[in-house]
């Protein structure tokens, strides 16, 4: 799979996860993150309580999923990881990333 072919693929598996979430136009970002010519890049689902981001790269899980406050926060919480072939599976993928948003979910009073 070519970089470009990577990019197009990750950023429509990510749509699909964003509506899976129910999510609505402006509730999230996705961002392309090609990077240099050695390496695929990163592309990231980014919303208001999580993040998915998809990087193809030799040692790499794949996915990190990881817990935040903003979509200003870039450091987030506990780190998740999962193999690239989840995108593949949006519901089990859904089900990973309310599992994120639970664990680091503010206690209920």
């Amino acid at each position: 799979m070519t970089k470009p072919e990577f990019h197009r693929a990750a950023i429509r598996q990510l749509k699909l996860l964003a509506k899976s979430l129910q999510l609505e136009p402006g509730e999230f970002d996705i961002r392309s993150n090609k990077g240099g010519p050695a390496i695929y890049g990163d592309i990231t689902l980014h919303t208001d309580h999580v993040y998915v981001k998809a990087t193809k790269s030799i040692g790499d899980p794949g996915l990190l999923i990881r817990s935040c406050t903003s979509r200003k926060d870039f450091t987030g919480g506990h780190n998740t990881f999962a193999p690239i072939d989840l995108l593949n599976d949006i519901p089990l993928l859904t089900a990973r990333v309310r599992q994120t948003e639970r664990r680091t979910a503010a206690p209920v009073e």
